[in-house]
């Protein structure tokens, strides 16, 4: 396993964790290597403008900079869902704010709803609605 004496009680707790996660890469190796080509994938890829893209057969995600906040984008299986985190502000870090993030889902279906989809209304939706959802705001209390 290649652990030093020290680190011999972290390394045995861990070893379930390892073997978990291994076997998902694994699997999701495997899965990669099985599935079709999705011909969409090149096609939305081509579209997103201005992005650092990463392809795969079944798939794509990425970073798109939308002025000062960074946009992660998916596409799968014909739905492209486009997340813009929440920068969280001192003053959410002291009331222990949580937010959810924005995110919109669309379905990309063929290479008409792509050419005939208007992504800068899509970013500037994201961009609009950037602070999320308040899922929880403590108080300092009096």
């Amino acid at each position: 396993m290649g652990y030093t004496k020290q680190d011999e009680n972290r390394t045995v707790f861990m070893l379930g964790t390892k073997a978990m996660m291994f076997a998902r890469t694994l699997g999701d190796s495997v899965k990669l290597f099985f599935a079709d080509i999705d011909p969409m994938v090149d096609i939305v890829a081509n579209a997103i403008s201005g992005a650092n893209i990463k392809k795969t057969k079944i798939g794509l995600s990425g970073t798109i900079p939308i002025k000062d906040y960074n946009v992660n984008p998916s596409f799968c299986k014909g739905k492209l869902t486009a997340i813009i985190p929440h920068k969280y502000t001192m003053t959410d870090n002291v009331y222990g704010a949580q937010y959810s993030n924005y995110s919109r889902t669309i379905d990309l279906v063929n290479v008409d709803t792509v050419n005939a989809f208007n992504w800068n209304a899509l970013w500037d939706n994201l961009y609009e609605n950037r602070d999320g959802t308040c899922t929880y705001h403590g108080s300092l209390g009096s």
